[in-house]
């Protein structure tokens, strides 16, 4: 097993900059996940560290050791591509000892090697069908067989799920996660989709243009995002956002306002500069509950609904004859109400986000 340590990274293309100071450390048997959206250059990272491409400046560690110029092949990882890269002339079992086989491994040492991985992902019965004959997630665990059977000192995933239905991914989500307590190797896993990030990375780094805006654990980027572009990356629906202005102090709180003519009391943060503001709610905060101190009452008429059976999704519109704006809300079950119906919703204070709008940073 081993750790990876990513320091002061730029990949150019020329006067294009891909990657633009990168610093990263994850540690040995750790799961980690980069996400962002697309041109953020994850993969370009991940290609990196796999020594697939070369850095412009920076370096890069693997268990304490420099990498820069160390071919892929001597750098003892494994990685798994969205493509599965099965030989398809070849059986199973063919597939999961070619790399053994161009190593030099004995033929006792390649079946031993093959039997456990085969008990571990559930392909003793395929070994002797071809890739064709299998469907899209066995095909995926052969793909996760053939790293597995290297024992690398770590895995790299680019985006290994993207090319499976719904119901498949979620499944083959289990069983990554399944499997990496399993080995407790590193992993780095490269993917798009924040509910595969989420649930299955101990750590997720969230990138764009380049560079790392924020590096923590999943419920650290959701609930603490470092500034707007997070906030609004994670979470489904995403969060509610309305310009928003500081009208006031009372004690050790601020009153902001927004254009829907809704004041919220919140705790004064430390740095709180002049100027336009956003505040910031998310749906599953703006419900029909409680919201404690400083937490307004919020008049909404329902726009539209969208019952997903454990909770419904209710668009609506806020506000008053000064500004109206609209929002979403989740409520759990079902939503007894109809479309046009008024209602008042209560927010949560605590859940509430104040971000500075010319920077993005958010400041509570």
């Amino acid at each position: 097993m081993a750790g990876i340590e990513i320091t002061d990274l730029h990949k150019h293309y020329g006067n294009l900059a891909i990657l633009n100071g990168v610093n990263l450390r994850i540690e040995d048997g750790e799961f980690v996940t980069l996400i962002g959206p697309s041109g953020c250059g994850k993969s370009t990272l991940l290609k990196i560290i796999a020594g697939l491409e070369a850095a412009s400046s920076g370096s890069i560690r693997i268990a304490s050791r420099v990498v820069n110029n160390v071919p892929p092949q001597q750098r003892d990882l494994a990685m798994v591509f969205q493509n599965y890269a099965l030989y398809p002339q070849m059986t199973i079992r063919q597939n999961l000892a070619f790399g053994m086989k161009v190593k030099g491994f004995t033929k006792p040492e390649i079946e031993r090697r093959i039997t456990e991985v085969a008990n571990t992902l559930g392909l003793g019965a395929l070994l002797d069908r071809r890739p064709r004959q299998l469907s899209g997630g066995q095909r995926q665990r052969v793909a996760m067989g053939r790293a597995m059977v290297r024992e690398p000192q770590a895995f790299l995933l680019d985006e290994p799920l993207s090319n499976l239905d719904a119901a498949l991914r979620t499944v083959m989500r289990s069983e990554i996660k399944t499997l990496h307590q399993r080995l407790g190797r590193t992993m780095v896993y490269v993917t798009h989709d924040q509910v595969e990030a989420m649930t299955m990375a101990d750590r997720i780094a969230i990138m764009q243009n380049g560079k790392i805006v924020q590096y923590g654990a999943p419920d650290d980027l959701y609930s603490r995002p470092r500034n707007q572009f997070v906030a609004t990356f994670f979470g489904t629906p995403q969060i509610n956002l309305w310009p928003a202005q500081v009208t006031g102090e009372d004690g050790g709180r601020i009153l902001v306002s927004v254009a829907a003519g809704v004041t919220f009391s919140i705790p004064k943060p430390q740095r709180l500069n002049t100027g336009n503001f956003v505040l910031g709610i998310r749906p599953e905060a703006l419900s029909l509950r409680s919201g404690g101190e400083g937490a307004p009452e919020i008049a909404a008429r329902v726009e539209l609904l969208e019952p997903t059976g454990a909770q419904t999704q209710i668009r609506v519109e806020v506000g008053n004859p000064s500004g109206t704006a609209h929002a979403n809300a989740l409520v759990p079950g079902r939503f007894a109400g109809e479309l046009g119906a008024n209602l008042q919703l209560l927010s949560t204070v605590d859940d509430v986000h104040l971000f500075e709008a010319a920077s993005g940073d958010r400041l509570n």
